[in-house]
């Protein structure tokens, strides 16, 4: 008898060996030390496409994608050599042709003296890998929605171009930009509208800029534009980057066509140049600081940063902390502006407008926080109090049973606050829990609100019209609404700007465009009012026009409540 529990074990072990090597997962191919391919398993088959006769007796390099040149191969050969192991990433190419990356670990397995006798190579298909990757790269550095640079990105790029700078002495700027109004279409005709809007803004913004250059987008409706090579001097920088930025203005400017709503926007642009700033941090809120300055001067326009722009940055923060505790803590108040019927001299209606009373600046000027409101948004939460503010007013005057009582009280709305979904709904509230009735509120619109979401807004107006609730578009002749809406809109009041009332009696255009608007609003049937009257020459023309109403300091400036209820005690107003 003899004892074969160790071949037996032998055999057991070769046996589970064959059945790793042809069943495991990743694929393995053993060569020959002339790199003859001697043996493969089924996971190469299927990962390469070649079937086991195809592979057997063929060159290695039959996988070879050519995707690595002569020195990858040399290095690989050379790790070999010393280390007998190498292990990395490369692309072979399956049988089909197709090209794809691979894990790859090699091996050298050599006999008693050291002599090679075969390589052994164990790899797998990280496809799935890279794609993810890929992916997870693309999410961690571009924006989803328009496939630009995303701010992650957008700070490598600086970052990049201030090292380049410095060693090439050239200069680069970035653009900061914002989509006029974009949160007015988005609110309105819906969020599927406005990525829309902003893929082809994107799209066009790609159009005006060089392959070099860098686009990205921030989030929502911000963009920045980074510029590179544009000179050795800051006012050559300047100049070129004036160009680029005249042409942006342009390509935005041009109808977009989404969905059959034919929309026109615009963009306001702030520029800082690399001189500006020497971090990627400063540099964009550099900008940011010069394109709130734009918003400031009409919007639809570039500005460069300066230094007192970021005094300004500075200052605009701090009133915007202030203006929210302001809210919270009972410091803003209404004051009233008498509007005068004209024929008769009676104080017939008011505007109620906000006032801000700093306990230690004193009075804040509406001219310097109501922009600040628009931008952050706080301009919904202040809507909101001055008109239910305004209400309760309105039915406090109600108990007093005035001997003279105004008509109705005029309250401005902003577009951001007109766009809100439950718009209506929330005049309707005030209305019922104050008590008042709904003919005794105005609610002033500038002429912008008009050209968004045309069926949406006449909706909401011929709602409020229905209530009682009177609609006044203020500003008349200053904005670029179609005049084909007026007949469209149930309106009871147009207002004409004061920059027309201040050169009526002293400017020939100015007069003959206010005389058109009171004609072309009695043919409408519409109440006309001029906003800013000063002097009575001024008020002498709108009397021999025919004008309705005005308000001004001819009358009185707008006064706190019990100013405004001595103004009442008075039979006639002037």
């Amino acid at each position: 008898m003899t004892d074969i529990s160790y071949l037996k074990a032998m055999e057991a072990e070769l046996l589970l060996a064959a059945n790793i090597f042809e069943e495991g997962d990743e694929a393995i191919m053993i060569a020959s030390p002339a790199q003859i391919i001697l043996k493969v398993n089924k996971a190469f088959t299927k990962i390469t496409g070649y079937s086991v006769d195809e592979a057997v007796g063929q060159k290695t390099s039959l996988l070879k994608s050519g995707k690595q040149n002569a020195a990858f191969y040399l290095q690989l050969w050379e790790t070999l050599k010393i280390t007998h192991y190498w292990q990395g990433e490369l692309w072979n190419k399956r049988k089909n042709g197709e090209i794809y990356p691979q894990w790859l670990s090699i091996f050298e397995k050599c006999n008693a003296q050291h002599e090679i006798e075969h390589y052994i190579a164990v790899f797998s298909d990280i496809t799935d890998r890279k794609t993810a990757e890929t992916r997870i790269h693309f999410m961690a550095h571009y924006d989803a929605l328009t496939g630009l640079a995303n701010r992650v990105q957008l700070h490598e790029q600086i970052n990049e171009a201030i090292e380049q700078s410095l060693d090439k002495n050239d200069s680069f700027a970035v653009m900061m930009l914002d989509l006029d109004n974009f949160k007015v279409i988005n609110d309105s005709l819906g969020h599927s509208i406005g990525d829309e809007l902003l893929k082809e803004v994107a799209r066009r913004l790609l159009e005006c800029t060089r392959i070099e250059d860098t686009v990205a987008r921030l989030g929502g409706d911000e963009f920045v534009i980074l510029l590179h090579d544009l000179g050795h001097y800051k006012n050559e920088a300047a100049d070129n980057v004036a160009q680029v930025a005249e042409k942006v203005l342009h390509c935005l400017a041009q109808p977009i066509t989404i969905n059959n709503h034919h929309l026109h926007i615009t963009t306001s642009i702030g520029i800082a140049i690399n001189t500006d700033a020497d971090t990627a941090t400063h540099l964009i809120k550099y900008a940011d600081n010069a394109l709130y300055s734009a918003k400031s001067l009409g919007r639809n326009n570039y500005q460069f940063y300066s230094t007192e722009m970021n005094e300004t940055a500075n200052f605009r923060l701090t009133v915007e902390n202030e203006l929210r505790y302001a809210l919270e803590h009972s410091q803003l108040e209404l004051y009233y502006q008498p509007q005068v019927d004209i024929k008769t001299n009676r104080i017939s209606s008011a505007e109620a407008l906000l006032r801000w009373h700093h306990p230690q600046k004193g009075m804040i000027s509406p001219a310097i926080f109501i922009p600040i409101a628009e931008k952050t948004g706080l301009i919904v939460l202040i809507g909101t109090w001055v008109m239910r503010t305004a209400c309760l007013q309105i039915a406090e005057w109600n108990k007093l049973q005035l001997t003279h009582p105004i008509d109705y009280l005029a309250v401005n709305v902003s577009a951001r606050q007109f766009i809100q979904q439950n718009f209506v709904e929330l005049v309707i509230n005030m209305i019922n829990d104050t008590g008042i009735n709904a003919n005794q509120l105005e609610i002033e619109l500038t002429e912008g609100v008009l050209i968004y979401d045309v069926d949406d807004t006449l909706k909401k107006l011929q709602t409020l019209k229905e209530l009682g609730v009177r609609i006044a578009i203020d500003d008349f002749g200053t904005g670029y609404s179609s005049l084909s809406y007026l007949k469209r809109f149930p309106l009871n009041v147009l207002k004409i700007d004061k920059s027309f009332i201040d050169t009526v009696v002293t400017d020939t255009s100015d007069a003959v465009i206010v005389q058109t608007i009171i004609m072309l609003a009695k043919g409408l049937e519409i109440s006309v009012i001029a906003e800013g009257v000063e002097s009575e020459q001024q008020l002498e023309f709108l009397r021999l026009r025919e004008c309705d109403a005005f308000q001004g300091y001819f009358c009185s400036p707008p006064v706190p409540n019990a100013a405004f209820l001595a103004l009442l005690d008075r039979a006639k107003a002037i």
